[in-house]
């Protein structure tokens, strides 16, 4: 098992939100109807605007644990 970080030079703080929407949230596009999802990305760019705060250029990190396994 490994931790990998992958980093990303992004043009603003606002664009992690267009960033996890091709990875992280497309569970929830597929399973939230069109309104519901559009709401659910005012709140977390809120969220994440609110945490993160607003900076241009961004260097975002993004985590991933990789498994490896054998029986």
């Amino acid at each position: 098992m490994r931790l990998q970080v992958y980093s990303h030079d992004l043009p603003s703080s606002a664009a992690v939100v267009e960033w996890t929407k091709g990875s992280s949230l497309t569970r929830f596009q597929k399973a939230l109807s069109a309104e519901d999802y559009d709401e659910l990305i005012r709140r977390y760019r809120e969220r994440l605007l609110s945490v993160i705060g607003d900076h241009a250029p961004y260097f975002f990190t993004f985590k991933r644990i990789l498994m490896y396994g054998r029986r």
